[in-house]
């Protein structure tokens, strides 16, 4: 690993640092960033019932109801926070695909 790798790695690395940082704008935004903090969705379920959050519906947030939210991308989330989340999801996706086939 190079000197030039590991600074570039710092810098993806404080980036993400600073967007979790960020206060959100919405349920839809604090679900992407917990996402991307937590890196599993039953762990962002479990964090959003610990906190007592619950959809529209009034129900509690199913890992299903995340995943759905992360794939369809609300205009109400930063897009970078989106790109990094999908990313995330993206290889956690090919992982279990790779355990279970």
């Amino acid at each position: 690993m190079t000197i030039f790798t590991l600074e570039e790695e710092i810098k993806r690395l404080t980036r993400i640092i600073d967007l979790l940082r960020i206060t959100p704008s919405s349920i839809e935004e604090q679900i992407f960033l917990k996402y991307i903090e937590l890196e599993s969705l039953p762990k962002v379920k479990n964090h959003l019932q610990t906190e007592g959050i619950k959809t529209q519906r009034g129900t509690i947030y199913t890992a299903s109801d995340i995943s759905q939210i992360i794939k369809d991308s609300p205009d109400n989330v930063n897009t970078e926070i989106i790109d990094l989340a999908h990313k995330i999801f993206e290889k956690n996706w090919k992982a279990v695909d790779r355990a279970y086939n």
